[in-house]
């Protein structure tokens, strides 16, 4: 499938812009924190690579480096015990927690105030696809609806021929809600040789309309249809109650449903003896960036928003994990080194440290070598420009 060149720019620029902002906010989370409990911040930096432009202020060379991708901070005794006021090896537990934590605070702050504005777009609403695998539980939400989605249309048939858009959920029948694919088959059979009204609500923008059916035409079995494909219903949930909370709201059930999502991947790879599931629920910056294609092609912005939320999140929720080199790790460490009364030397905090490097990033380009031969993004690119200047 050939590539959109000026959607593929948009999309480059949008995960640049992305990725810098979320991992920039992430270790600002570092930063303000480390300032707070004393604690001297050695460099802040933009980007990663050479340095470009530097400037020291307040003991911190903030940095601006050659590729423009994320950032780090380096705060001042962190990687090695250093005996000074101003360390964060010689701060209290709490104080060190309090640094490592703040970067996940500041992400969930992120998502917070990027799921505001998609909101106040959608004036409330929020449809999120509906998983046979989970049992959900949304908290604080006004009205929780599962609803079909229409996901395609047949040519020529009575849908298509009336309008209805794909990518839409099914709100109404005949003056009346329908919460399931049999429930839609039911009234469309009900209705042989007479026009259905279907209000429907496009995902693209949410906007609902209203379309009038004649139902004509009968399948190989001999029922009553239209012309749509519903692979399955969808959760729509609407805030519009509760629209001061309604952002925290959202992003904890937002975080609390994709967990979900991931731990039933967990259970099903260990009763399976395969990790396939979780590979398969695990992507990487190419997977982000496919969705964002995908998304800015179609002008589906409100699902770039959404997108962009979810990565924040994502990273700060990553970040949480028990693994040497994370956040999470380094927290360990301290409650290790808490209960036990016992300083790790500064050789095994580095071996700690160098050994989850090596296995993240071991697992890093596992995944990304999966992501591109599995989506062929880079053989569309190379076809793409090569239509592009006539090769």
């Amino acid at each position: 499938m050939p590539i959109d060149i000026p959607a593929l720019f948009q999309t480059i620029i949008v995960m640049t812009l992305l990725i810098g902002i979320v991992v920039t906010i992430h270790e600002f989370g570092h930063y303000i924190a480390s300032k707070l409990c004393g604690v001297r911040v050695d460099e802040f930096a933009f980007g990663m690579g050479k340095m470009l432009i530097g400037k020291k202020w307040k003991g911190t060379l903030f940095r601006l480096n050659l590729l423009p991708l994320g950032g780090y901070v380096k705060v001042h005794g962190q990687e090695g015990h250093i005996d000074e006021p101003d360390s964060f090896s010689t701060k209290k537990p709490l104080q060190k927690i309090f640094i490592l934590i703040n970067g996940v605070v500041m992400n969930a702050i992120l998502g917070i105030i990027i799921f505001s504005i998609y909101l106040l777009i959608t004036n409330f609403v929020v449809i999120m696809p509906k998983s046979e695998d989970i049992s959900m539980k949304f908290d604080n939400v006004s009205v929780v609806e599962e609803l079909p989605r229409i996901s395609a249309l047949e040519d020529g048939m009575a849908a298509a021929k009336a309008g209805i858009p794909e990518n839409s959920i099914v709100l109404e029948m005949n003056g009346k809600k329908v919460y399931n694919i049999d429930e839609f088959k039911s009234v469309i059979r009900s209705n042989f040789n007479k026009e259905v009204t279907i209000k429907v609500q496009k995902l693209q923008d949410l906007s609902i309309k209203e379309y009038k059916v004649l139902v004509t035409e009968k399948n190989a079995e001999g029922f009553p249809i239209i012309g749509v494909v519903i692979p399955g219903e969808v959760y729509r949930l609407d805030y519009s109650g509760n629209k001061l909370f309604a952002p925290i709201a959202h992003t904890l059930n937002y975080t609390k449903y994709n967990l979900a999502l991931f731990g039933n991947l967990i259970s099903q790879s260990f009763k399976d003896r395969s990790f396939n599931k979780i590979s398969e629920g695990t992507g990487t910056i190419v997977q982000a960036t496919r969705y964002t294609y995908k998304f800015i092609e179609a002008s589906y912005f409100l699902n770039v928003l959404e997108l962009c939320a979810a990565i924040s999140l994502s990273v700060g929720i990553f970040n949480l994990l028990p693994i040497p080199a994370l956040d999470g790790g380094y927290i360990l460490l301290v409650v290790i080194e808490t209960i036990t009364r016992k300083k790790l030397s500064d050789k095994w905090l580095n071996r700690f440290v160098g050994a989850g490097y090596i296995a993240l990033m071991g697992l890093f380009v596992i995944l990304l070598l999966r992501d591109f031969l599995q989506f062929g993004f880079i053989q569309n690119v190379i076809d793409s420009l090569s239509k592009l200047f006539g090769r």
